[in-house]
């Protein structure tokens, strides 16, 4: 069993969305020191995005997305990625200066869960203790699916990345994944000797390939002389922060097949059963992680 710290004992707290004082937990919700509230819905998740006109067609194609996402997933989709993010990640936390107990992990763009649910599971197999796990997307249905699907272990909150909902120093590694986090707001709320993960699409993702080649739902992994001979290969462009202490790709070829591939084009936002479209489809997945540790904020260690 994964230990975390209990909710009231944490030492790591929302922030409130108005004035950005910590929020306590109170009988109608979370409250800050001013008195502004913010509910917390039955699954445990709190949403702090500010009132806005929402349309509901695009409302509608988001959500479908998130169910797709999390059916692909749950079906074994991008396996081998999450996996990669996974032990990544439980490395970067194990090279954090504090105590294990007092280490907190916050993936922006949490989706619905799937990387940190796999977090999750390889610190339970590793018996790491942690002090919490925290997870943010601006998706309301895909952090409602994920705080139901890891209530008691992690805490999630709907917001834009542009603005985390925590104080400065309070995490000791942030991983974005996919999100359009600032290079300075993950910072702001690293602690110092923390990492920031960043989890990006390689130039090859979703190329999809002309050949016969089939690897089943797990996929495999490309040899290195494999991709050498391929003639779009080149190697990914550094992230601007600069140097990474960590760099991974997570490259394999998979092959997507019936209901799959039917939940991959949805997941991407493409219609399903349009004239010309395969039963199958055999594509590179490529992800890349850069883990870059940051001292005093300034992303440069010291010398």
């Amino acid at each position: 069993m994964l230990m975390t710290a209990s909710l009231a004992a944490a030492a790591v707290q929302f922030a409130c969305p108005a004035c950005s004082l910590p929020l306590q937990q109170s009988s109608h919700g979370l409250v800050c020191d001013r008195g502004h509230t913010v509910n917390v819905a039955k699954q445990g998740h709190v949403h702090m995005l500010p009132p806005r006109r929402v349309d509901a067609l695009e409302l509608a194609a988001s959500d479908k997305k998130v169910r797709a996402a999390r059916a692909f997933f749950e079906a074994g989709g991008y396996s081998a990625q999450i996996d990669a993010v996974a032990v990544e990640t439980t490395r970067a936390l194990a090279q954090c200066v504090e105590p294990a107990a007092e280490r907190h992990l916050l993936n922006v763009g949490c989706g619905e869960g799937q990387i940190l649910r796999r977090v999750q599971q390889r610190l339970e197999a590793e018996q790491e203790c942690v002090g919490g796990l925290w997870g943010l997307d601006a998706s309301k249905l895909a952090t409602r699916y994920a705080a139901t699907r890891q209530r008691g272990h992690a805490r999630f909150a709907t917001c834009q990345p542009h603005r985390l909902p925590f104080a400065d120093g309070s995490f000791s590694v942030v991983l974005a994944t996919f999100a359009s986090c600032p290079w300075e707001e993950a910072c702001r709320v690293l602690r110092p000797g923390g990492a920031v993960i960043v989890v990006r699409a390689g130039p090859r993702h979703h190329f999809d390939e002309a050949c016969g080649d089939t690897c089943g739902r797990g996929g495999r992994a490309l040899s290195a002389d494999a991709d050498l001979r391929r003639q779009h290969a080149r190697r990914p462009k550094q992230h601007p922060a600069g140097l990474a202490e960590m760099y991974v790709r997570a490259l394999t070829l998979e092959t997507y097949c019936g209901e799959l591939n039917e939940l991959l084009l949805a997941m991407e936002g493409q219609g399903v059963g349009v004239e010309g479209q395969a039963d199958s489809r055999t594509t590179t997945v490529d992800w890349l992680i850069s883990t870059h540790r940051v001292w005093l904020g300034t992303g440069v260690e010291d010398s």
